[in-house]
Order: C-alpha cells, then structure tokens, then sequence
C-alpha cells in the first residue's frame, strides 16, 4: 500500500488543510523535497491556485516533483474545462481528480476522459453510510457502489474514497465500507480519509489485498502528528504481510 501525502497549494505556497500548522514549512519546493527524501514514491497535489483557463501557475512545481524527484502526480483542485484538464495532462500528471466537477458537470467529465483516457479520477465521500457529494447541502440517496459503477462506466481510472463514522466528535474509518467498494471495484481505490496514527495505517492494512492501492496523509502531517518517512517504512514493511494474512474482515 502506497502512502500519499497531499500538498495543498495557495499563491505558490503551501496551505494549511486546518487550523494547525505549526512550523510547517511554506516552500512547496522544500516540501517536495523533503518528502522525496522520505521515501514516497506518489504525491496527491492540491492546487488551489487552478485558472478557469491559460497558463498553469505551479506547472515547474509540478514538473519539479516529476522529473526532478521522479514522483507519481495526482493534481485534484476545482476543474472547470477541458482544456485545463489536457494542459496538466501534458505536464505528466498521471491522474487528474475531478471532485465537485465530476457530479456537477457530466458533460466536463466526459470530455475530459475523451481527451485524456486512463488519467481521469473522481473523488468519492462516505459519511455515516450516506454519500457526501461536494456543494451539495444534502447527502444522496445513492450508495458509494452506485455512484462507483456510474463513473466507472463513464471511464474513470482511480478512485479517491473515504468512508468514516463520526459521533460524538470521534471519527472512525468504516472498514466494512472500504472493503465492500474496493471488493466491487476493478480500478485502484486511494483512501482519502483522514489517517491520523499508526492504528489507522494498520487498520487499512486489514483491506489492502482487497484492493485498497494507497492511502492519503494529510492533517496528520501538517499537524506533525506523524513522521512520514517512519510512516513510509512502516506501510512498506507490513503491505505484503496484509496482503498475505487472512483476516476477519474477510466473508
């Protein structure tokens, strides 16, 4: 199982996905950098900075991760037309996540996997059993696996997904949840809940061989709740033996 970091960029700088940062540094540059050093082998950038349409402003940052660190590139962010998505795609990002576009406007996402097949991913939230879906005030009435078979039919190639139960200001990650999309599913699945600790890279160990290809670290990173180059070794040295083990997670 791959551990993701994600990059969240504002103005060239890197921004906060909470309200805690500490010392966190702001140069994206040295970010990447240090993240490299760490080991990952795939980046999830967020670029707030994304136009409606010209030029890319953090295009050398992205071809910086590239071929200077030789990192995988995911870029999510608000896409809005096609032509942004194919000028990212030249860059050689490998996938292009569509978020609130992918539900809002079918017909983006259509042409963005027309023009750029096998690069197109969707991001897919599950809250206490309900499907959240970006911008919209009420949670569907459609199950995660609709919403998966609806994309995957389109032509999606990833899927970033997050399936937590939250209660009395505790979040858990539904593992059941997890296991039965990426059980169904036949793309790569990323985690893209919140992993806040080492017992929540194992738990997600426990559904790896079912087809859970990475997990996303956020929060915990900017937090400094986490080391992320201990984090890397940890997944590396235990993917295998979750793949290998059974577990009750299985029917």
């Amino acid at each position: 199982m791959l551990l993701i970091p994600k990059l969240f960029v504002r103005n060239r700088t890197v921004a906060s996905p909470g309200d805690k940062r500490g010392n966190f540094p702001t140069d994206p540059l040295q970010v990447i950098a240090d993240w490299a050093s760490a080991g990952i082998e795939m980046l999830h950038i967020v670029d707030l900075d994304m136009p409606n349409n010209g030029p890319i402003p953090n295009a050398n940052l992205i071809l910086n991760c590239i071929k200077d660190h030789h990192l995988r590139v995911h870029v999510g962010g608000h896409f809005k037309t096609i032509d942004v998505v194919q000028k990212y795609a030249s860059l050689g990002v490998e996938q292009m996540i569509l978020g609130s576009s992918a539900y809002q406007s079918p017909e983006l996402l259509k042409g963005a996997i027309q023009k750029c097949p096998g690069k197109i991913g969707i991001t897919l939230d599950v809250k206490n059993g309900k499907v959240v879906i970006p911008g919209w005030a009420a949670s569907s009435h459609k199950t995660a696996i609709d919403y998966y078979d609806q994309f995957a039919e389109a032509g999606v190639s990833s899927c970033y997904y997050s399936d937590i139960v939250e209660s009395n200001n505790d979040i858990q990650i539904n593992l059941d949840g997890i296991r039965k999309l990426a059980q169904h599913a036949n793309l790569p699945i990323y985690f893209n809940g919140e992993v806040m600790s080492v017992d929540d890279m194992a738990a997600l160990l426990l559904v790896e061989k079912f087809g859970v290809a990475g997990c996303v670290l956020s929060k915990a990173l900017y937090e400094q709740r986490l080391d992320l180059a201990s984090s890397v070794t940890y997944l590396k040295e235990r993917s295998q033996i979750g793949l290998a083990e059974e577990t009750i997670m299985e029917d």
